[in-house]
């Protein structure tokens, strides 16, 4: 028996555009952490966006 989906659409008609920005600055604190801009796109219209930061630990600067 198939359970109905709690889905409101297909997922598979979504798409993702990423974006990753670098500010080009020359300081330390600026190697530690990264931007990631995620617009899902239904039909070419925005669906929503999500904001990802990924810290880099191994680059000897403070995270904080």
């Amino acid at each position: 028996m198939n359970l109905p989906s709690l889905l409101p659409g297909d997922p598979s008609r979504l798409r993702l555009r990423i974006v990753y920005t670098d500010d080009l600055n020359d300081i330390p604190q600026d190697d530690t952490l990264e931007r990631w801009d995620v617009e899902i796109l239904h039909k070419e219209a925005e669906a929503g966006t999500m904001t990802f930061y990924r810290v880099h630990l191994d680059r000897g600067a403070n995270a904080y």
